[in-house]
């Protein structure tokens, strides 16, 4: 199992126990992102790319394999996913450039062929702490991946 698919399931985890400590607060950012990633004048997928280099761009780096997961499972391809955070680069610089690094690592981890049954137990395990959405998209689907 790759680092980046350990650290996306150890965040995982943490926000499961976060949202059943705090049900309120993370219930409301789940219905944020489910409301922001919705398909409007842009695509879900042209979303998820956005969040894509916004992640890489951000100094928090753990946030790269949640959206590079989601931006698979609503149908980016790999190189749309590089593209985005190549676009991350230039408005980061270097410092963009070493998180962007890690972009590659988070495909691979999400694109191998264990990558669905992997799946199936942590959407379910999210879905039975009322996180799926946050973690598989809006539909609960990743079918793009594996």
């Amino acid at each position: 199992m790759s680092d980046v698919y350990t650290a996306w399931t150890r965040l995982r985890d943490a926000m499961g126990r976060l949202g059943a400590a705090l049900p309120g607060p993370i219930e409301g950012l789940a219905v944020l992102q489910r409301e922001t990633l919705a398909a409007g004048a842009l695509s879900p997928k042209a979303k998820e790319l956005v969040a894509v280099a916004v992640a890489v761009a951000l100094p928090e780096d753990r946030l790269i394999p949640v959206h590079v997961h989601d931006a698979l499972a609503v149908g980016a391809t790999d190189q749309e996913v590089l593209e985005a955070a190549g676009v991350a680069v230039l408005m980061g610089g270097a410092t963009a450039a070493v998180r962007a690094s890690e972009v590659p690592e988070a495909i691979a981890a999400f694109r191998d062929g264990g990558t669905k049954a992997r799946h199936a137990t942590m959407r379910a395990a999210a879905h039975s702490a009322g996180l799926g959405h946050l973690w598989f998209g809006q539909d609960g689907d990743d079918a793009g991946l594996g």
